[in-house]
């Protein structure tokens, strides 16, 4: 049996021309989408593939840049 514990992680969400990218500078991650829960989403996505780990909160920080 798997014990899965959710894990945490912030990630930044700013807008690069018509996207919008997630950035989890913890993990070195990034991903993008057309908007800013598409990009949230792909962010976790890519987590659980880099990292195997499907318990996964993501904690939005909306920034400018």
């Amino acid at each position: 049996m798997t014990n899965n514990v959710m894990q945490g992680y912030s990630a930044f969400i700013y807008e690069v021309k018509d996207r919008y990218m997630a950035e989890c500078s913890t993990l070195r991650v990034v991903s993008s989408g057309i908007t800013p829960h598409e990009a949230v989403e792909n962010l976790k996505q890519e987590i659980h593939n880099t990292f195997k780990n499907n318990e996964i909160q993501i904690n939005p920080v909306f920034e400018r840049r």
